[in-house]
């Protein structure tokens, strides 16, 4: 998980990683360049999940996103559209 600065991660290092499977995957909350183009491989490569710029230190930061993360989990099982999904042609 990198949660910190885009520039702490070698993308093509982590890319191969998780392609040959010396790690599970990735979860990426920053990135080298923002917003992530659009023909990155994180987009495309199964074991990384792209998420959306969230980190801060907002008071109530952790509530709404555990809010939000339960409501789309139930969207998710009920065939419902999911709530501030990523718009993968605009990259974030």
């Amino acid at each position: 998980m990198n949660f910190g600065r885009g520039d702490l991660v070698v993308d093509a290092d982590l890319v191969a990683a998780v392609r040959e499977r010396r790690i599970a995957g990735a979860v990426l909350d920053v990135f080298t360049t923002e917003p992530l183009p659009a023909e990155h491989p994180f987009w495309t490569t199964p074991g990384i999940v792209v998420l959306p710029h969230v980190g801060g230190l907002h008071p109530d930061r952790d509530s709404l996103v555990a809010a939000l993360w339960v409501d789309n989990v139930r969207r998710f099982l009920s065939d419902r559209p999911l709530l501030q999904v990523v718009d993968r042609a605009r990259g974030y």
